[in-house]
């Protein structure tokens, strides 16, 4: 949208599915800059029909108008680019499982502190704090513990699912809401803010007055069907033909309109339904009063006498109804994407792109990281490219005095369509590594820590591992970024790790977080780490060497590492 009012904001996106994407493609339909930053194998929802041609419209329908860039973060190159990113954007938007991204080294302490303009937007099942912050969750998980499964469907029924998905659409929404209050909040004062928005919680919030009237009356509400529970007349009503229409009397006055039109003197006088109070308390009667009434005529009829009468009434529309009904129309609510993808694509990318590793993530919010050992890639009939020309898809809610509201908008992005774009904005032209010569580092494991780390069912455990390093030779100026990244494998543990450090050459103490799957009690893993020095953005050194990690907490182990 040329000219809204986030016009200038640049949001990275992280996020994938639903929730964090919804959020992310209201923001770019309000004028910001969405760069989708996407694993090797893309978001899950590139997977997810309906397919046209084999791309996937639901992809296409909730990530339009974005770039989109392959960036594996456990490979170091990708994280430079990555963290060349968030130097220049306003907004970062995530749905890991929170304790992800701070493993990954992005938490918001460190975040805060390196990019202190930058606003961190999490959206996960169940928040960053409480008893269940470590579950997953999916849109049907948030409806059923929230409660609104409890309220929706046919008295005596059972539970049903909200018919979209309100459990994420509803924490894409209050995301949104954050993410601009904070962007005020950070015009004002400077300071940027941690928005913390969960699907339980956004549930919790629709519940409306579900939660005052258990409060008020004690008794546990149910289904009601399509009444209201506290207005009356206000639901479904059978006419004649077996047709149906909506009959939405808010108060006195219109329900006096609507018995006119009814020729229902009688019952407008009756004491039973004199107050909305009283005709709560008598819905049943009321309804068989209206639906003989009703039997006269037909729901197209009776739908044209009552919008002259000015009782509020509707016709129950089916999808296809609404994309032909006027209105709709009218308020530019439904349009069509065209073949251009996104606003900055290139050529279109793939998964064997320079940087992309091999991983794969659950399309849940709060799922593991990108990059994540031993996971497969699923399939797709086609992840590298989403412009379906001519889809038709929602439009904009929010309508703006003075701002653009066009019919057709930028279709989604292919894989890593727009990344020589993006890198060359960022002065990186996938150079190849300059390798420095004559430098050793030595590397020295002096403690372990273990607790539990449940997030996998195969019992996988977090252990940090503090390591003392040094440097020797010739690295060009005095100061190193270091990545730290480690595997190791003896046939009943693994190990993955990665921790970026900045500092001055010479001696220094960091902490690197490993996992480790399996057994591994009182035995030694032989470990293979990685490390990447390099000064500012260019990566100038690697060297890879072998060791023992012990299990023994006082067990040490000193890895000598030839760079060059």
């Amino acid at each position: 949208m040329p000219g809204g009012p986030l016009s200038g904001i640049t949001v990275v996106d992280l996020s994938r599915v639903l929730a964090g994407p919804y959020c992310t493609m209201m923001l770019a339909d309000l004028g910001a800059r969405v760069i989708k930053v996407e694993r090797p194998d893309g978001d899950d929802a590139r997977q997810m029909g309906p397919f046209i041609d084999g791309t996937s419209a639901y992809f296409a329908s909730v990530n339009r108008g974005k770039e989109s860039i392959v960036l594996d973060l456990l490979v170091p190159s990708d994280r430079s680019v990555f963290e060349a990113l968030l130097d220049g954007a306003d907004v970062l938007v995530e749905n890991f499982r929170p304790g992800v991204l701070e493993r990954l080294g992005y938490g918001w302490e460190k975040v805060a502190v390196r990019w202190p303009g930058l606003v961190l937007a999490s959206v996960s099942g169940f928040g960053q704090t409480g008893p269940y912050s470590d579950r997953p969750s999916y849109d049907m998980v948030a409806q059923a513990m929230g409660g609104i499964m409890s309220i929706t469907g046919p008295p005596g029924g059972d539970p049903v699912r909200v018919g979209s998905s309100i459990g994420d659409l509803a924490a894409a929404l209050f995301c949104a809401v954050g993410v601009v209050s904070a962007l005020f909040e950070r015009r004002v004062s400077g300071v940027a803010r941690h928005v913390d928005v969960s699907m339980l919680d956004s549930q919790v919030a629709l519940l409306e007055n579900a939660i005052v009237r258990y409060g008020a009356s004690g008794v546990v509400p149910g289904p009601l069907g399509a009444r209201h529970p506290s207005i009356t007349p206000f639901g479904v009503f059978r006419a004649a033909s077996g047709t149906r229409l909506v009959i939405a009397a808010g108060n006195d006055e219109i329900f006096g309109r609507l018995c006119r039109v009814l020729e229902l003197a009688d019952v407008a006088r009756d004491e039973r339904f004199s107050t909305n109070e009283s005709r709560c308390l008598h819905e049943m009667e009321l309804e068989g009063l209206l639906e003989a009434a009703l039997a006269a005529r037909p729901a197209d009829e009776w739908l044209v006498v009552f919008e002259k009468a000015r009782v509020p009434c509707s016709p129950i529309n089916d999808v296809a109804a609404v994309l032909a009904d006027p209105q709709v129309a009218a308020r530019r609510m439904i349009i069509t994407l065209d073949d251009s993808g996104s606003p900055g694509a290139g050529s279109p990318g793939s998964p064997g792109s320079p940087g992309a590793g091999s991983g794969s993530s659950s399309g849940s919010p709060g799922a593991e990281s990108p990059g994540s050992p031993g996971a497969e890639s699923p399939g797709s009939p086609d992840s590298g490219s989403a412009a379906i020309a001519g889809l038709r898809v929602a439009g904009n809610p929010i309508k703006l005095s003075g701002v653009e509201d066009p019919t057709t908008r930028p279709g989604a992005p292919g894989l890593d369509a727009d990344r020589d774009t993006i890198l060359a904005e960022l002065g990186i032209h996938r150079r190849e590594r300059a390798m420095a010569t004559d430098v050793s580092a030595s590397f020295e494991v002096t403690s372990w820590n273990e607790e539990p780390f449940d997030q996998r069912a195969d019992g996988a455990k977090l252990t940090t591992a503090t390591v003392t390093k040094s440097y020797s030779g010739d690295i060009e100026g005095d100061s190193v970024t270091e990545w730290l990244m480690a595997y190791a494998e003896d046939g009943s543990a693994s190990f993955v790790g990665v921790e970026r450090i900045d500092g001055t050459v010479g001696a220094r103490r960091g902490t690197m977080v490993v996992r480790h799957v399996g057994s591994f009690e009182g035995g030694a893993a032989t470990a293979e780490l990685t490390v990447v020095a390099g000064c500012g953005t260019g990566e100038l050194a690697q060297a890879t060497g072998r060791g023992d990690f012990l299990a023994d907490p006082a067990g040490k182990v000193q890895l000598e590492l030839e760079f060059g």
